[in-house]
């Protein structure tokens, strides 16, 4: 038997107002209307249907006054989120709308009149308030509160409803259910227990389990119940979605699952949102409700935390479970168990069972590259729906919008640039310029600014179909304002699926150069008044804040804008395919191809590895920020001698030999000639490298051949293209990470998908280091900046000359896999915890061990925001390290600084412990040789990464503890006490040589001569760990970059280091 509906009374005014649905509709050609938006046509459809039962209409001021403050109606019913009807002012007033008047309601996509509304009242609302109620933040960076400011209205207006129709759908309509027919399905199939599952995203092999699961222990049956209406921006669109559940019902026991639509609007709101669907399950029928973790939350607020708790909707839900009536039932991760070939919930598979789990991240991986996905993951037909609807990159349709003055050349760039589209191939090329569209569409001149707004609307509903089929489209209209251009964009990006990315450029020619060149007249006649709406004389142009890129036709030749800056652009969302554009060689040989990512491999989170190309030949290379020259170690075919050697000496090896140039392909970019040097010391491995992605200042092979022809690769990368800005970003994945095993990425030019906010974040100064001495990507910490497993700060000073003694000098660097510390940080992490010793391990050097069960939660502070060190991080496990009874023991990760890490500039040194963290940025500013003096100082940025301590916590539990909490009873040593010191043990050299310091140059000749698999992963842990940072070269002099006069003052600050680390 179905659930009760909330309030006792299931309010379906459809079937109330049947009888006089014929007056009602005649009524309502008489009235005022309202056209409503998609937000409220989905609350409307749910109001009328019952679906928002006890509501009979939008709420009126008392109503939403105590939902916003209490999560109750006036009458004191729950109900936790304001369903209201925005108004503008000025339609208030031109449709004569007071209380008690009867307004229409017009569906917004067929103009149906659907209902009448009695006016209650019209009311200011408390927008802030309701965003900071109801969403938990008035922060922009939820997609609520955005809406909030940019689309809902000044007023509302409140008062019931009487139903004349629900809104017409023309797609999946056999699955779409009103309250009232769902009840009467589960009443003929006899289903008395059913258990509602919410979701808005693809289901997959463990969705399924999950529910069957939980259908079975309840002896009940499962509704899955997906949103249809509005979800969140980003999402997969319903129609993918709804192919996947359709495959996927399939797979479910005869009799069991029901799948039904639901038209809801959501608004990410949480908690809140979690016991507003509870409601709406309840009024559909169903009797069980599974709520998962961060049910309904948006993501990242603007300081790069999580908007709400993981449990935070659970434990409201709970709350007021005696008023909703509904059992909740928290959502089980679910694993899958190789050796059985099934699913389990994360705690309860035995311990030292093998488990795989693939993450969205890795999900949305592997369809962005067509890698497979493993049929115990998801099933053929999923899979294959997905690859449908949302094709590799170089197969998605994307939109350029050119916006500028009249005869600013935007027409002209855009011509040119369909022409070169269309010769690289590959997908249809849309072109909307002045004169190559109706004149209703592009009419700047002779339309009000209400019909130019109207038209552009028009133009951007084009774009985004042609998108969506993958075409390349191509827009130039003015578009002066700034609310036009947004529209133009917010539809692409939300309606065209696949295709939604979105590319804008400033056509900034100045006004008097368009005007000056102006053959048509246009404005000398606006100048007499003949004309009107002439952006740049009598309307003002709203110059674009946030283009993607800005070009100018007074200094830029055309083919110079198309070739160079456009084509060649490192925005993301073109995804421009193919070999670069032919054109004649330029100094730098620079071209562009497709992609900006490249995935990163992770050997036991202690070395990270990318791809590149020499003269079609792929290597794989370490990633390392703390140096500047890319070397190789094996033989480069028809490779170009310079006739210089280079020899960059390291802590532990070095890297020597000729310099040699070839054809470079890295991070979509292709570098002609780019210079390297081809190792021949024997002290790395055959066929691999290491990229070092510093300042090109430290760049021995630079100071070898003293010209821009031994720019570092990312140096000729940024003179390529000056229009954007020249960063780069790194994200260190964690190999052990149950719930995100993802291996990193790196990318050029743009953030990793779903993580933009990263460029919200503080911008932290490159600090500028003595001459001297080297540059890295050096900022200051935090006074008190590093937060111990006490929870109080770690008292360190710096001892930086000439800085601030209160706040350490930080390095970060990806070649570090211990980070590297002043001892009382060390000693603060470490030094309290029961069983710590301080040991001088073989290959290790002088670290603290201790017991693998202890969690560590420590805290590094930059800018005011605070960046939580994974407790998987704080310690590392699996290096086969035992104490003195044979048990196994874990490594502080944060080593007291090695003499061979130390130098006066720098205090500390973070690596991969800290980077998998923190996802970090770093912008080259000025440091790029031979930019521009305008180009901005460097500078660091870094999104916290580990925000969720409860999901860390339990990340902890299921690793290191085989998912049985043991923590409750830990406690540190009081303050004066520290560990033993075996420092002087037997496995000290007595000549001061590290082991690792002997036997690296012999390590291909150990791995390759080993026969035991088990000896070959701990030696080459060791000796990683051992490693833990190459050093840096000695600089002599840095020259003067191509193109600038030696004697003429650089542009930003020469650094002349004399040793590196």
């Amino acid at each position: 038997m179905a659930n009760a509906p909330h309030g006792g009374i299931l309010k379906d005014l459809v079937a109330r107002d049947e009888h006089i649905r014929e007056n009602l509709k005649s009524e309502a050609a008489t009235l005022s209307d309202i056209v409503l938006t998609e937000r409220q046509l989905c609350d409307l459809e749910l109001i009328i249907s019952g679906g928002f039962s006890p509501l009979e209409g939008f709420m009126n001021e008392a109503d939403y006054k105590s939902v916003v403050e209490t999560l109750r109606l006036a009458d004191g019913a729950l109900f936790p989120m304001p369903i209201t009807l925005d108004i503008s002012q000025e339609d208030i007033a031109n449709k004569f709308i007071v209380a008690g008047a009867r307004v229409a309601l017009r569906d917004p996509r067929d103009d149906e009149v659907l209902a009448i509304i009695t006016v209650d009242d019209i009311y200011r609302p408390d927008q802030v308030k309701e965003a900071i109620n109801v969403f938990g933040a008035d922060d922009p960076a939820h997609p609520s509160v955005a809406y909030l400011r940019n689309n809902v209205k000044d007023y509302y207006i409140g008062g019931k409803l009487q139903a004349i129709q629900p809104p017409i759908h023309f797609d999946y309509v056999a699955l779409r259910y009103t309250p009232t027919e769902l009840r009467a399905h589960f009443k003929k199939v006899a289903w008395r227990k059913v258990v509602a599952f919410q979701t808005r995203n693809p289901m997959h092999r463990a969705h399924r389990e999950l529910t069957v699961r939980a259908a079975r222990q309840r002896q009940a049956n499962v509704l899955i119940h997906p949103v249809v209406g509005l979800t969140k921006p980003g999402d997969v669109d319903h129609y993918t979605r709804v192919r996947v559940y359709e495959a996927i019902m399939a797979k479910y026991p005869n009799g069991m699952g029901h799948l039904a639509l639901l038209p809801l609007a959501m608004r990410m709101a949480g908690p809140r949102e979690a016991v507003w669907h509870a409601i709406i399950r309840k009024n559909f029928g169903a009797t069980h409700f599974i709520v998962g973790r961060d049910h309904a939350g948006p993501g990242k607020n603007s300081q790069g935390k999580d908007f709400y708790g993981p449990y935070d909707a659970q434990d409201l839900v709970t709350k007021y479970h005696e008023e909703l009536q509904i059992e909740m039932v928290p959502f089980q991760q679910m694993t899958y168990l190789p050796s059985t070939d099934e699913y389990q919930p994360v705690d309860e598979v035995p311990k030292g069972v093998q488990t795989l789990d693939i993450s969205g991240t890795e999900l949305r991986r592997r369809l962005k590259n067509g890698a497979p996905i493993p049929d115990w993951f998801s099933y053929d037909a999923v899979v294959k729906t997905l690859r449908e609807s949302y094709p590799p990159r170089s197969k998605q349709g994307f939109v350029i919008l050119l916006t500028g003055l009249h005869n600013s050349g935007k027409d002209t760039i855009a011509k040119a640039l369909q022409v070169t589209l269309n010769q690289q191939g590959g997908r249809s090329v849309s072109l909307f310029v002045g004169d190559g569209i109706r004149h209703e569409l592009d009419a700047p001149f002779t339309a009000s600014e209400e019909e130019r707004s109207k038209n552009l609307q028009r133009l951007s509903f084009v774009s985004a179909e042609l998108a969506r089929a993958g075409a390349a489209v191509i827009a130039a209209p003015i578009a002066p304002k700034k609310e036009s251009r947004d529209a133009i964009k917010d539809t692409v990006v939300h309606t065209a699926g696949a295709g939604g990315n979105f590319f804008t450029v400033h056509v900034a020619t100045p006004l008097e150069h368009c005007e000056s060149t102006d053959r048509k007249g246009v404005y000398a006649r606006a100048r007499t008044g003949e004309l009107k709406g002439v952006a740049g004389v009598d309307e003002v142009y709203d110059v674009p804040e946030r283009a993607d890129l800005t070009v100018d036709v007074s200094i830029q030749s055309v083919p110079e804008i198309v070739h160079n800056d456009i084509s060649q652009t490192r925005v993301n969302a073109l995804r421009i395919s193919g070999k670069r554009i032919p054109r004649g060689e330029d100094e730098h040989g620079l071209g562009r191809r497709a992609t900006l990512t490249a995935d990163l491999r992770d050997d036991s989170d202690l070395k990270y590895y990318t791809n590149i190309t020499l003269n079609e030949e792929v290597f794989p290379v370490l990633i390392d920020t703390g140096s500047s020259d890319l070397y190789i170690a094996g033989d480069v075919g028809g490779a170009g001698n310079t006739g210089k050697t280079a020899n960059v000496q390291y802590a532990i090896g070095a890297a020597a030999g000729p310099i040699l140039t070839a054809k470079m392909e890295f991070e979509g970019f292709t570098v002609m000639n780019q210079a390297f040097i081809l190792d021949t010391s024997g002290n790395n491995p055959k066929g691999e490298g290491l990229i070092g992605l510093g300042p090109n200042s430290n760049s021995q092979i630079h100071a070898t051949l003293n010209n821009a022809n031994g720019d570092t690769p990312l140096d000729r990368i940024f003179r390529g293209n000056t229009s954007t800005p020249n960063y780069l970003t790194i994200y260190l994945g964690r190999s052990d990470d149950p719930s995100d095993p993802f291996p990193g990425d790196l990318t050029v030019g743009s953030p990793i998908p779903g993580y933009e906010n990263v460029t919200s974040m503080p911008k932290l100064p490159v600090t500028d280091v003595a001459t001297g001495s080297s540059q890295h990507w050096q900022v200051l910490l935090d006074e008190n900046g590093i937060i111990g497993p006490d929870g109080l700060p770690v008292q360190v000073t710096s001892h930086v000359k000439g800085g601030p003694n209160h706040r350490l000098n930080v390095i970060f660097d990806s070649g570090f896999s211990l980070p590297q510390v002043p001892k009382a940080v060390s000693d603060a992490f470490y030094g309290r915890v029961p069983g710590a010793q301080l040991a001088n391990i073989s290959g290790f050097g002088e670290v603290y061990t201790l017991p693998c069960n202890v969690e560590l939660n420590v805290t590094f502070k930059f800018a005011n925001v605070s960046y939580p060190i994974h407790p998987l991080d704080s310690t590392l496990g699996g290096l086969g390290q035992v104490d003195s009874e044979g048990n196994p023991v874990c490594i502080g990760a944060f080593q007291a600084i090695q003499s061979g890490a130390q130098a006066p500039s720098y205090d500390m040194i973070l690596g991969m412990a800290f980077l998998r963290n923190a996802y970090l940025l770093v912008n080259f500013g000025d440091f790029v040789d031979g930019s521009s003096s305008k180009t901005a100082d460097p500078y660091v940025q870094l999104l916290p990464l580990t925000s969720d301590l409860t999901e860390a916590h339990a990340d902890f539990v299921n690793v290191r503890l085989q998912g049985v909490d043991q923590t409750g009873n830990f406690k540190l040593l009081p303050a004066t006490v520290l560990p033993p010191d075996d420092s002087n043990d037997d496995t000290d050299d007595s000549d001061g040589e590290s082991l690792a310091q002997k036997i690296h140059p012999y390590i291909p000749y150990i791995i390759a001569g080993s026969v035991t698999a088990g000896v070959i992963l701990l030696v080459a842990i060791g000796l990683c760990i051992a490693s833990s940072r190459r050093a840096r070269y000695r600089r002599l002099h840095d020259p003067a970059p191509q193109g600038m006069d030696h004697h003429q003052d650089a542009p930003f600050t020469r650094y002349q280091p004399t040793r590196r680390y």
